[in-house]
C-alpha cells in the first residue's frame, strides 16, 4: 500500500472519530432534555428514565474512552507510516525487526476503530428504539422480584392499595391547586416542614420506584412486609400530623393575607381608626363598608377585593395585626388616633 494512502487513512480516522464523539455528546444532551420533558408529562416515568440515563451515561463514557484510545492508536500508526508502508509492500530489513510491534499496533488500532463504530451504532439503535423504556421497566421489575420470601410478603396489588392510601395522605396536606404536583416535590416540602423525617426519603424513593414500575404494566412480584410496615407507619404519622399542620399553615396564610390587605388599603392612622371601628363594631365607617353572612364578615372598599373574616378568631387576629402595624407605643388603634390628634392640636 502506498505511503500517501496510509497517511490519508490514518490522519482522517482520528478526525472522523473525534467528530462522531462530539456529535454523540450533543445528541445525548438533547436526548436527556427530551427525557426530562417526558418526566414532566408523566411523573411515574421517572424511575425508568433515571435508569435509562444511567445506562446511556455508562455507555457514553465507555465510547469516549474507546474513542480516545482509537485516536491515540491511529496517531501512533501515523508516526510509523513509513515502516508500515514498507511492511505492507513486503520488503525492508528494518520492518522485519519491527514486525511484532507493527502487527500489535495495527491489530489494536483496527479493533479500537471498529469498536467505536459498533458501540456508536448500538447506542444509537438503543436510544431510538420506541420500546427502550418498556425494556428498562421490565429489567427493573425483574430486579424487584429478587430476594422476597413468599411467607414474608404481600401481593403487588395489596402493595398498590397501601401506596394509594399513603399518596392520598401526602396530597391531603396541600391545597387543591398543589395536589397535582409531582409526589416527590410534595414529599420534599413535608421534609422541610419536619413532617417526614429526612432519613426516610431514601426508603420512600424506593417505594415510589416500585409503584412507578407497576403502573407501566410490569409485574414486580411480591412485596416484603417490611415495606408494608414502613408504608403503614408513615401513613399513620401523616394522618396524625395533618390537622395540626393545616391549622398552622392556615393561620400563617391568613396572617400574610391580612398584612397584605392592610398595606394595600390603609394609608395612615386615620384610615386605620376607621377600619378598626368598622371591623370591631361590624358597621360601615368612613370608606369601609361592612356586610355579614352569619359569622362571616366582609369589609368592602372601592379600590380592592373585599376582606373576608371567618369568625371571631379571624376578627381578633386582624385587629391585632392592624394595631401592630399602626398603633403607637403599644396603644390601641383608637387610642393612638386620639393621641395623634392631641399632638396635632397642640402643634
Amino acid at each position: 500500500m502506498e505511503e500517501d494512502t496510509l497517511y490519508w487513512i490514518l490522519s482522517t480516522l482520528p478526525q472522523v472519530i473525534g467528530a462522531l464523539a462530539g456529535l454523540q455528546i450533543a445528541g445525548i444532551t438533547f436526548f436527556y432534555q427530551s427525557l426530562d420533558k417526558r418526566v414532566e408529562r408523566d411523573e411515574s416515568a421517572v424511575t425508568a428514565i433515571q435508569e435509562m440515563k444511567r445506562r446511556i451515561y455508562a455507555e457514553t463514557i465507555t465510547i469516549l474512552v474507546v474513542s480516545i484510545a482509537a485516536i491515540l492508536a491511529d496517531v501512533i500508526l501515523l508516526g510509523l507510516t513509513p515502516w508500515l508502508s514498507a511492511w505492507l509492500s513486503g520488503f525492508g530489513s528494518l520492518v522485519c525487526r519491527c514486525r511484532v510491534l507493527l502487527v500489535t499496533v495495527c491489530t489494536a488500532a483496527a479493533l479500537l476503530n471498529v469498536s467505536v463504530f459498533i458501540k456508536l451504532y448500538t447506542l444509537l439503535k438503543q436510544i431510538l428504539d420506541p420500546s427502550y423504556q418498556q425494556e428498562v421497566n421490565a429489567l427493573l421489575a425483574d430486579s424487584e422480584k429478587k430476594g422476597v420470601a413468599v411467607d414474608d410478603s404481600v401481593t403487588s396489588q395489596e402493595f398498590l392499595e397501601h401506596f394509594i392510601q399513603f399518596e392520598k395522605a401526602v396530597r391531603d396536606f396541600f391545597p387543591y391547586t398543589m395536589r397535582k404536583s409531582p409526589l416527590r416535590n410534595l414529599i420534599n416540602l413535608l421534609v422541610r416542614e419536619n413532617i417526614i423525617p429526612a432519613g426516610d426519603v431514601g426508603d420512600i424513593q424506593s417505594v415510589i420506584n416500585k409503584r412507578n414500575i407497576m403502573v407501566h404494566g410490569n409485574d414486580i412480584g411480591r412485596v416484603g412486609n417490611n415495606v408494608m410496615d414502613f408504608l403503614a407507619k408513615l401513613t399513620a404519622v401523616l394522618e396524625k400530623e395533618r390537622e395540626p399542620y393545616m391549622k398552622r399553615t392556615r393561620a400563617s396564610r391568613m396572617d400574610n393575607h391580612f398584612r397584605m390587605w392592610i398595606d394595600n388599603n390603609v394609608d395612615d392612622l386615620q384610615d386605620a381608626e376607621c377600619l378598626d371601628h368598622a371591623v370591631r363594631y361590624k358597621e360601615d365607617y368612613g370608606m369601609y363598608k361592612v356586610s355579614q353572612d352569619g359569622e362571616k364578615l366582609f369589609v368592602h372598599t372601592d379600590d380592592s377585593r373585599p376582606l373576608y373574616l371567618n369568625g371571631e378568631k379571624a376578627v381578633k387576629l386582624f385587629l391585632d395585626i392592624l394595631e401592630e402595624k399602626h398603633g403607637i407605643g403599644g396603644l390601641s388603634v383608637e387610642d393612638s388616633a386620639s393621641f395623634q390628634r392631641a399632638i396635632d392640636k397642640d402643634d
